[in-house]
């Protein structure tokens, strides 16, 4: 049998009771007076961090090295080998053909069951298949209607 449901007020109570547990724990409460201790001594440090963070950011090689690091992690797939895909597909939408791939470029699809890259897609395509739930019957389902309501 799976997990028993619970009602919002027994989630929230379960939660609070979890807060007050953890926060006797041994080393917590002293731990956290450090770290409270730690932003006092350095006001604004948050703030400095961020624009240093929003400089390095600006630089346009530091921006490439971020899509490479985020293409890697999210995709498994080097940035070369995601400009190769859309090299293979002609520099167009796998789905539609469209060279218009909007304002921030071509986008990644892939399976969000098995991870695995299917090909470079225009931003409309990509957002209409993830509002279709990656679901092929749908999308068969709208080409029919748009057919039959010509």
């Amino acid at each position: 049998m799976g997990k028993q449901l619970l009602s919002v007020e027994e989630g929230i109570a379960k939660r609070q009771a979890y807060q007050k547990e953890y926060a006797q724990r041994p080393g917590i409460k002293e731990r956290n007076n450090l770290q409270d201790e730690m932003r006092r001594q350095r006001p604004g440090e948050k703030e400095k961090a961020a624009e240093r963070q929003r400089a390095w950011r600006s630089i346009p090689a530091n921006k490439l090295k971020r899509q490479a690091y985020d293409i890697k992690n999210l995709y498994g797939i080097t940035l070369e080998q995601a400009g190769a895909i859309f090299l293979s597909q002609g520099g167009a939408c796998a789905a539609c053909g469209s060279r218009d791939m909007g304002r921030n470029g071509p986008v990644i699809d892939h399976d969000h069951n098995t991870g695995a890259v299917r090909g470079m897609l225009c931003v409309r395509c990509n957002l209409a298949i993830g509002l279709l739930g990656d679901d092929a019957g749908k999308a068969a389902a709208i080409v029919e209607y748009l057919k039959k309501n010509r």
